[in-house]
């Protein structure tokens, strides 16, 4: 009987290492995607935020740059804030809540600028500030999130 309670310790002990492995596992595999979605969050901010500036900046200085470049330029903002709209949907379900409310109320000024015909240096100055403004908000809250300094 002894060692039918041995083997039976044995079995249940390893069923409960196993379950918490499995659930350690699956939290480590949860923070990694968590991670990822705010990396690809603040990565694409900084890029809007980026190219905001400088489409400001030429918008300014009158754009001594050939035609080209000029759309070059503008379409690569565009294209970074497609890529906004596309990482705030992906990641929404996976970052805290407070960080999806402060992607949710950039939508709506992302969404507007997306549809302008017309840029204009203040417009681009205004949405710089407001795309950093965010990003420091998100940065802020990812680290709490993840737990990192």
């Amino acid at each position: 009987m002894g060692a039918g309670l041995t083997v039976l310790g044995g079995v249940a002990g390893t069923f409960i290492n196993a379950y918490v492995n499995s659930k350690k596992a699956h939290q480590d595999e949860w923070w990694k995607l968590k991670r990822e979605a705010y990396s690809k969050i603040i990565e694409t901010l900084q890029r809007v935020a980026y190219y905001s500036q400088i489409v400001g900046n030429h918008e300014r200085d009158g754009w001594k740059v050939a035609e080209k470049r000029k759309q070059e330029i503008i379409e690569t903002f565009r294209n970074h804030i497609d890529e906004l709209g596309l990482v705030t949907g992906v990641g929404a379900f996976i970052i805290s809540e407070e960080a999806a409310n402060v992607l949710s109320e950039l939508e709506g000024e992302v969404i507007n600028f997306r549809n302008a015909e017309e840029f204009s240096d203040h417009r681009h100055w205004a949405y710089s500030k407001l795309f950093s403004e965010a990003l420091q908000k998100i940065r802020a809250l990812a680290k709490a999130d993840l737990k990192v300094r």
